[in-house]
């Protein structure tokens, strides 16, 4: 298949350590995969799966959406339960720092861990939601190599290994579901999908597709890992879901690039087969 050879090229010019591809068409399930099951740590791709179970929790009235938190910085680690605190300059969100003290709803911290990345609103929610029931959760929706351990930042947890771990293949079947509104119900999944709708950091997969490409995605990296998640709407052809997973790349740029790259290539892939 051309399409195979050229993402291999285009894998092998990138010099990573590792890159997974999963790609799902949503007309007719047909499907791509390189790497896909391969677990890797899951950097910011894992606030997916905490808004997902935050739906569901909602859904089943073991919370409100509307419920409210206060806002605080000093988290338990599960490493060893000994304190740890999120600062400013290690988030991509800054502005909830300057309302400690103050509380804020469930789902107006859920709208900024999706789509400016907060770390402060991921740890808020993941304390208040319990990270063990989203790991339950996405084995539920079929895809168990999704495993949430822990908050972001936890570096007790994270120099023993204890880190949150994602494969594309299972990063592509969540976001099959929310694309077929099948993630608690049609309603929560309408609304989950505006908030990917959202997001801003779309210098991966949506660099690669043609301007004003319909495309929810979400993006996560830190120290040679750049990931990238999405639901892409071509206005002419089948939608489909791809993810790409990164990992031993030094520059961050040049990983986006890549992304962006087997972004485009499979945008005319699935124009072709449509």
């Amino acid at each position: 298949m051309l399409m195979q050879l050229e993402l291999e090229q285009l894998v092998a010019s990138a010099t990573a350590d590792i890159v997974s591809v999963a790609y799902r068409r949503l007309a007719d399930d047909q499907t791509f995969q390189l790497n896909a099951s391969t677990e890797l740590p899951s950097a910011s791709t894992m606030k997916v799966c905490v808004l997902m179970e935050l739906f569901r929790q909602a859904n089943s009235c073991e919370l409100s959406l509307e419920d409210t938190i206060p806002i605080h910085l000093d988290f338990r680690s599960l490493a060893d339960g000994t304190p740890f605190r999120l600062s400013a300059e290690d988030d991509s969100e800054k502005s909830l720092y300057d309302r400690i003290g103050e509380s804020e709803s469930l789902l107006n911290l859920a709208k900024p861990m999706i789509t400016v990345s907060s770390n402060l609103a991921t740890n808020l929610i993941l304390e208040r939601i319990g990270a063990s029931k989203v790991t339950t959760f996405m084995s539920d929706l079929g895809a168990p190599s999704l495993k949430i351990l822990r908050g972001v930042v936890d570096l007790r947890a994270f120099e023993l290994g204890l880190n949150n771990s994602v494969s594309a293949e299972g990063l592509t079947t969540i976001l099959t579901a929310l694309a077929r509104f099948d993630v608690v119900s049609e309603t929560a999944s309408k609304a989950m999908l505006e908030i990917l709708f959202a997001q801003t950091h779309r210098d991966c997969i949506p660099a690669g597709l043609p301007l004003d490409t319909p495309c929810a995605n979400k993006t996560g990296w830190y120290d040679g890992i750049c990931h990238d998640t999405a639901i892409v709407y071509p206005k002419v052809d089948s939608p489909y879901v791809l993810t790409v997973l990164t990992s031993g790349i030094a520059d961050r740029s040049l990983a986006q690039e890549l992304i962006a790259d087997i972004s485009r290539l499979i945008f005319r892939f699935n124009a072709e087969v449509n």
